[in-house]
């Protein structure tokens, strides 16, 4: 790599399940990478512990590496992670996020990694656009859609890349792929027929087009999901986990779902999302669109 297509790049949750692939992939094509995390890392001298919902603590930290050129934020609270006190993933998820941009320079290229889980029941007609409305089911997807509204109204960096991963798996981290295959809380195994599709992302994937974002800058706000080229039947899947699976006909179902949207609130419409997401086709489409900045966070 010359000299001008090297760049000092930030990296913040460096140490989760996605900092671990991305921080050494973008250390081999010659990026310096400075890594941010809430965990210890002794052995990476180009890595800072920090609390990301300490502002000073963040401030400082950004300080201490002076100017680079491009932010990857992957800090967060994961879906469904304990967590101690009054706080949720959503709350916490958007305090580190102001925290970071209340801290950093000026910097040429941000890139946000928000989630599908931004989408709701209403989104789930397949195959899922990046221009889709968001209407978030749980308080994860509802943190990253403030998250991306935030961006939009607060980011100062000419160029901002928001990706919205499906779920990541790799040969070791299947627990994603394996709530579509059994039943929530029975643990039953299902084939269900006729079989849905689904929308998964290898964390080869997702490395790959970080990469090809840090290479190819622009002017602007683009968003795009991120998956595999090819999605999965759900009896494909099914038939790569262990067990017996029972069969389920998934149209006898569905006056159950009708039945809920009869019904107000918010947890008739995590149901129909939970629903949706189990036993219809949960496609995303890649195509990259371009979005506005806000003049307001909603």
């Amino acid at each position: 790599m010359n000299d001008d297509a090297r760049k000092k790049i930030v990296v913040t949750g460096s140490l989760g399940y996605l900092g671990r692939t991305i921080v050494p992939a973008l250390r081999r094509q010659g990026h310096e990478v400075h890594g941010l995390d809430a965990v210890e890392c002794p052995d990476d001298p180009c890595f800072t512990r920090i609390d990301f919902l300490r502002p000073d603590e963040t401030r400082k930290a950004f300080e201490q590496i002076g100017p680079f050129d491009t932010l990857i934020h992957l800090a967060a609270i994961a879906h469904h992670q304990k967590i101690e006190g009054d706080y949720d993933e959503c709350t916490i998820n958007v305090e580190i996020l102001k925290n970071v941009l209340d801290a950093i320079p000026s910097v040429d290229h941000l890139i946000f990694f928000s989630s599908v889980a931004v989408y709701g029941e209403e989104s789930h007609a397949s195959p899922v656009s990046a221009s889709a409305a968001l209407h978030p089911a749980s308080r994860y997807g509802e943190g990253k859609k403030r998250c991306e509204e935030l961006i939009r109204y607060a980011a100062t960096s000419p160029c901002v890349d928001i990706l919205r991963p499906a779920p990541v798996y790799d040969s070791d981290h299947r627990v994603d792929l394996s709530k579509r295959v059994y039943m929530p809380c029975l643990k039953l195994k299902m084939s269900m027929y006729p079989s849905p599709r689904y929308s998964f992302c290898h964390i080869d994937t997702l490395r790959d087009r970080v990469l090809e974002r840090v290479a190819n800058g622009w002017n602007g706000i683009r968003c795009a999901n991120v998956a595999d080229p090819e999605a999965i039947g759900q009896r494909e899947l099914s038939r790569q986990f262990p067990g017996i699976a029972v069969p389920v006909i998934v149209p006898i179902l569905f006056p159950f779902y009708y039945l809920m949207k009869g019904m107000p609130g918010r947890v008739s419409y995590k149901v129909r999302s939970l629903f949706r997401k189990l036993f219809t086709d949960n496609i995303y489409d890649l195509a990259t669109i371009e979005q506005v900045r806000d003049e307001k966070i909603k």
